[in-house]
């Protein structure tokens, strides 16, 4: 579902137990949310227990196909 997501807080954690020098500053951001802002394929949202992220959803082509399947 389009609607499965994950807390910002247990993605960090996870992306630091599977690399433990992990740090957005690394590729340029000053904190993880400002590092998945940039990418299109995430939709970023907050409400009263956080911030979330999610897959954006993905756009079919008009030929009703993926491409390169």
């Amino acid at each position: 579902s389009s609607e499965e997501k994950v807390s910002l807080g247990a993605l960090g954690q996870y992306l630091r137990r599977t690399d433990s020098g992990f740090s957005p500053k690394n590729y340029g951001h000053a904190s993880l949310l400002n590092m998945l802002k940039t990418y299109k394929q995430l939709v970023v949202s907050q409400d009263s227990h956080g911030h979330w992220v999610k897959l954006a959803e993905r756009k079919r082509s008009a030929s009703g196909g993926d491409a390169g399947s």
